[in-house]
């Protein structure tokens, strides 16, 4: 009973760590990996996987922001195609 509490606590500890170094590595890319709720179980259950997902999920969700940003105004809506 209590191994296994002590080996939850090293998976969320590893996860916690993990995150931040994630968080250290991309901060060069201007992208920013919150340690938080969703994060933290992700990585403590799949472990490096799912760290990978994270980032690949924050590298392509903010990239593909940047495009829209860059487009101009009459791409992005339908309505102002026809004006």
């Amino acid at each position: 009973m209590i191994t296994k509490f002590i080996n939850i606590i090293k998976r969320i500890v590893f996860a916690i760590v993990i995150i931040y170094s994630l968080d250290l590595v991309l901060r060069s890319f201007n992208i920013t990996v919150p340690i938080n709720y969703y994060t933290v179980p992700i990585v403590a259950i799949l472990g490096f996987p799912g760290l990978i997902m994270l980032a690949l999920s924050f590298f392509f969700l903010l990239w593909k922001r940047d495009i829209y940003e860059q487009q101009p105004n009459w791409i992005l809506t339908k309505r102002n195609r026809w004006e």
